[in-house]
């Protein structure tokens, strides 16, 4: 992750699980306010450096197993929402949870001034203030995606915008490139993938926002109807969107039509 402000938090809630308080601690500003589920259920927060290694010791006084894995990154200048599922068994009871949450934050000068847990992730986003941007963008992100894995290509094509441009980069085409634009060459483009490979879908790892760009770590998966081969490769995505309408998407992935 590249973007300075969505790395902090980030970064915190990873120091949070494996206790490494110091290096929380230095990211969290002297005045800065902390609210994870259990305070905002008390109607409290923690405050500051000292606040912060108190989270760690209650949640490790509380959950056994705790572990947090982010898949969803949003940003906007200041504020971050990172999302994830959360996995942990409770001390007392020994119940187990495994839920998505989603943590809104506020980076300022390189360290955190708030931080706030929702068990809705779509809570952060919106408290955020990101739902009309980084929000309303991941979400035509999984649209197109859920379209893709339908072998819904109208639906594709509904989620791109008129003089969409697609750039693909092949690795095992020893880094050769296509360009397609329109929805006539998307719509081709498309469509020649799911003839070319069966039970064709992507498998979304994580997305990280920003106003107008998501950048999604994927799998690509299918059977190769030439020769009946089956697997799945990493990928990655960059999409450009503008008016709810995705205008650019690049990808570098391998090329499935080098083994057919």
């Amino acid at each position: 992750m590249s973007r300075t402000n969505a790395r902090i938090p980030v970064a915190a809630l990873a120091g949070w699980q494996e206790s490494d308080l110091d290096s929380v601690a230095a990211l969290i500003a002297p005045d800065a306010e902390l609210r994870p589920l259990r305070a905002q259920l008390e109607e409290t927060s923690y405050v500051g450096p000292d606040g912060a290694r108190a989270v760690a010791e209650d949640l490790q006084r509380d959950w056994a197993e705790l572990n947090f894995q982010p898949d969803e990154v949003h940003e906007d200048g200041e504020n971050v929402v990172v999302i994830g599922r959360l996995r942990a068994s409770a001390r007392t009871s020994g119940a187990d949870i495994d839920t998505r949450v989603g943590w809104q934050w506020v980076v300022r000068d390189g360290q955190i001034t708030f931080g706030q847990a929702h068990s809705d992730p779509g809570e952060a986003v919106r408290r955020a203030g990101l739902d009309r941007t980084t929000g309303r963008d991941v979400a035509l992100v999984r649209r197109h995606y859920d379209a893709f894995n339908r072998d819904d290509v109208a639906g594709i094509i509904a989620t791109l915008d008129p003089d969409v441009e697609i750039m693909g980069s092949d690795e095992r085409a020893g880094g050769a490139r296509e360009r397609f634009r329109g929805h006539k060459q998307a719509a081709t483009f498309f469509a020649d993938i799911k003839e070319l490979v069966a039970d064709n879908d992507v498998w979304v790892l994580s997305l990280d926002a920003r106003p107008g760009r998501v950048e999604a770590s994927v799998r690509l998966r299918g059977t190769l109807r030439a020769t009946e081969r089956s697997g799945s490769l990493p990928a990655i995505h960059f999409f450009s969107i503008a008016n709810a309408l995705i205008t650019r998407i690049e990808t570098y992935r391998p090329d499935w039509r080098a083994e057919s």
